[in-house]
């Protein structure tokens, strides 16, 4: 983490997610806190299973959530694209070739060579494509193409759009399994 000092915080080329976004986290992880909290102080016996479990997932909350609030953002600068979340991952402009938008994963930078770098703080919904005026991910991937493509040597893109959104089928098949997997372990736990 010692080298975020060299990363900027703000300023043109920053991206963080949106104002909306970052409230619904802040309530939502507030909100779980407390309310695990006050069930284990309620003065309720609470089963073996129970106790480790509001624990852990309220240090998850208390763990992830500052990282959602203060530190997680997108950087452009004048060779390199940024993520900052937990720790910092670069990309060179210049192997930056195409842009989409991913279900679950948000805005996804793909590089020549295959690599992707992806960055959930800025999305689509599921049918942003069809406004008629650009989206902000519409515009922060015009930014960074538009970026590469200057650092390629090749004309940057005028009016670039992002595609639709790909892997919804994909993403509710697996939410449809993990769901399973909690409430069966949460089963396990109550029983």
């Amino acid at each position: 983490m010692g080298d975020d000092a060299r990363v900027r915080w703000s300023g043109p080329g920053v991206w963080r997610p949106g104002p909306g976004l970052r409230i619904a986290w802040l309530v939502i992880g507030v909100l779980f806190v407390s309310g695990t909290t006050w069930l284990y102080l309620d003065g309720e016996v609470l089963s073996d299973g129970d106790v480790p479990l509001f624990a852990v997932s309220d240090l998850v909350a208390v763990v992830v959530l500052p990282v959602v609030l203060l530190r997680w953002r997108l950087v452009l600068t004048g060779d390199e694209l940024v993520r900052v979340f937990f720790r910092i991952r670069r990309i060179p402009l210049r192997e930056v070739v195409d842009a989409r938008n991913v279900s679950r994963q948000g805005l996804t930078f793909v590089c020549a060579d295959g690599r992707e770098l992806t960055f959930g703080g800025v999305a689509n919904s599921a049918w942003g494509h069809r406004r008629t005026t650009p989206t902000r991910a519409d515009l922060v991937a015009r930014a960074v193409l538009s970026a590469a493509a200057t650092a390629q040597g090749e004309e940057p893109p005028v009016d670039y759009r992002l595609p639709p959104m790909t892997g919804l089928k994909q993403e509710i098949i697996e939410q449809g399994i993990v769901g399973g997997i909690v409430g069966g372990i949460v089963a396990f736990f109550r029983s």
